[in-house]
């Protein structure tokens, strides 16, 4: 091998690794757009689970106000001893369900919410306005 088959092998080799400098460059800006674009399209979802979620618990108060409202026959049994106190406590029910970044996992797509929902994070037991939903129940 010749000094001139030398010198076009090495300018091959520099010349493919700009190439390559160049695609890992384009590569990363396509990774940088597609994470925002990802982030950009989890907050939405969050927003859409949110907004589903607040509407669900809603429809759980609606059904039991409902429930509650109808007359408890016989005083001792344990579905009216239930209901009565239900009652009682129907301010207390969903507070904790209301907490900021309280969401329960379960059948939640978003793996962010799993993550961040804990009992101790919710405060269930140590909110004031949950604790004698959780003492009594």
């Amino acid at each position: 091998m010749t000094a001139d088959d030398h010198g076009d092998e090495l300018r091959r080799a520099l010349d493919e690794n700009r190439q390559l400098r160049a695609e890992i460059d384009r590569l990363r800006a396509d990774n940088g757009q597609l994470r925002g674009r990802l982030n950009d399209l989890e907050a939405k979802l969050e927003a859409a689970l949110r907004a589903d979620y607040e509407v669900e618990l809603d429809k759980l108060e609606q059904q039991l106000r409902a429930l509650l409202t109808r007359p408890v026959s016989g005083a001792d049994n344990p579905q009216g001893r239930l209901l009565r106190h239900l009652g009682r406590e129907f301010d207390a029910l969903f507070t904790f369900l209301r907490l900021p970044g309280c969401r329960p996992p379960i059948g939640w797509p978003s793996k962010r919410f799993a993550q961040r929902w804990s009992t101790a994070r919710c405060g269930a037991a140590t909110e004031p306005g949950t604790a004698p939903a959780i003492r009594n129940a």
